[in-house]
């Protein structure tokens, strides 16, 4: 398989050894393996990669150097392996999946706006994979931190996994709160933002028990 130039390997745990010495050279990858060192040994080797999806574990002792994925322009990942991997890289799209509530936090989501900001392109696509919080002001509290930290930003969209939000009363809290933070000139909060483009999509998809 050496002409290989996209793979998704939905292993998870710490599987990646079995991508250390592989000849072919990735265009899209997509895992579940841990990020752990035989992954970074791995990604030191693809030079080609320019979307990645990162579904594992990170684990800390896992750093890449600045030559790897020089061409990386679209990720899909953790905070943590965010943190890893985006800055000095030229990163235009990002997804960042928050696997818990409590991560949809103002201090979380500003740390992680910081990150992607280290990126040596623009960032214009945000996406978030997320639960909500019981409370939309927590919700709204957290996005507030996007439009300082990527100005460039033209394209937004939110996927909720798990919360409600099928309340006429709480969709309008979300949706003109949205409006407030990202669209220019509504109210004077977004000198920063040059959004022009808005999709605050809400895919509310429960679960099944039993």
């Amino acid at each position: 398989m050496d002409n290989l130039t996209a793979l998704t390997l939905l292993l998870s745990g710490a599987r990646s050894h079995v991508l250390v010495g592989s000849k072919f050279k990735l265009q899209k990858f997509t895992t579940a393996c841990h990020f752990d060192l035989n992954m970074v040994e791995f990604l030191e080797t693809q030079d080609q990669i320019t979307t990645a999806l990162f579904c594992g574990q990170y684990h800390y002792d896992a750093r890449l150097s600045q030559s790897a994925l020089p061409n990386l322009q679209s990720i899909s990942a953790s905070p943590l392996i965010l943190a890893a991997v985006v800055p000095g890289r030229p990163i235009q799209e990002a997804e960042l999946c928050l696997s818990e509530p409590w991560l949809l936090h103002m201090d979380v989501i500003a740390t992680v706006m910081r990150i992607l900001g280290f990126s040596t392109s623009t960032i214009h696509t945000l996406q978030f994979i997320t639960h909500l919080p019981v409370s939309p002001e927590m919700t709204i509290a957290a996005f507030n931190a996007v439009p300082e930290h990527l100005p460039g930003l033209t394209s937004l969209a939110m996927h909720i996994v798990k919360g409600k939000v099928t309340a006429v009363s709480t969709l309008s809290i979300y949706l003109g709160h949205a409006a407030d933070i990202f669209l220019p000139g509504s109210t004077g909060r977004t000198n920063h933002n040059i959004l022009r483009v808005l999709f605050f999509t809400v895919c509310y998809a429960p679960f099944k028990r039993g």
